[in-house]
């Protein structure tokens, strides 16, 4: 997977006509973490969604080369959304709606997914 996980990297790199030293740059780390990087080795989750959030995409992309959607968590975040809007009896544009599932998706964690929900519904929408 390492030999993946980079691949993924310096394809990325490529489309953004990024070198190792900017990347280093955007990243805040040196030129040699960007190297170790590039080679398979020692990138960490946190510096993955980081590296994320630098190339406007997915965890997934940059691990796997694509978005690996769980169906069943979305199905259940969508549900919960939907039922927490009619309980609280709250109207949202579709848009917003799309946003917070989105946001549930992305940062709520399957275990505890209700709860997350629920509080971040109460922080987003009220």
């Amino acid at each position: 997977m390492r030999e993946h996980l980079a691949a993924n990297l310096r394809r990325l790199m490529q489309e953004q006509s990024l070198g190792p030293t900017e990347l280093a740059e955007l990243a805040k780390v040196g030129r040699s973490t960007v190297h170790r990087w590039l080679a398979g080795e020692g990138i960490r989750q946190k510096q993955i969604d980081q590296l994320a959030k630098i190339f406007n995409t997915d965890p997934d992309v940059i691990i796997y080369g694509k978005n690996i959607i769980n169906e069943d968590k979305l199905a259940t975040i969508i549900e919960i959304v939907e039922r927490y809007l009619a309980d609280k009896e709250i109207m949202v544009e579709p848009e917003k709606k799309a946003q917070i599932i989105v946001y549930l998706y992305k940062y709520g964690s399957i275990e505890n997914i209700e709860i997350t929900a629920y509080d971040t519904l109460d922080l987003l929408v009220t």
